[in-house]
Formats: structure tokens, sequence, C-alpha cells
């Protein structure tokens, strides 16, 4: 009898808490981070204009 090569065992995937509605819940969550470090990203670079102006004013020539 020919033995059959182990494919190993099979991936068990956790199911969200809550269901559907907790993996919508979940995804809002992110949508939701994703858009608050979005406004934080754009705060520090709109800050940044202050630092070249005064490298600027600094520049002896």
């Amino acid at each position: 009898m020919a033995q059959a090569a182990l494919q190993g065992t099979a991936k068990v995937y956790q199911f969200p808490v809550g269901g559907r509605a907790g993996f919508a819940e979940a995804q809002k969550a992110k949508l939701k981070e994703a858009e608050r470090l979005r406004q934080i990203s754009e705060s520090v670079v709109d800050d940044c204009w202050y630092h070249g102006a005064a490298i600027r004013e600094s520049d002896p020539s």
C-alpha cells in the first residue's frame, strides 16, 4: 500500500466577534483610525513651513 504525503494541518481562522456586525464594526474602527492618522500627518506637514522659513531667514547668502 502506498503512503500518501502529509500535507500538513488545516489553517483555522477565528470568526469575528459578533459575526458580520462585529466585522463591520471592526472595519469602521480601522477606517476611523486611518482618518485620524491622516489628519495628524497633515497637521505635521502643515506645521513644517515655519522651520523652512526660519532656515531661509538665517541663511547669510
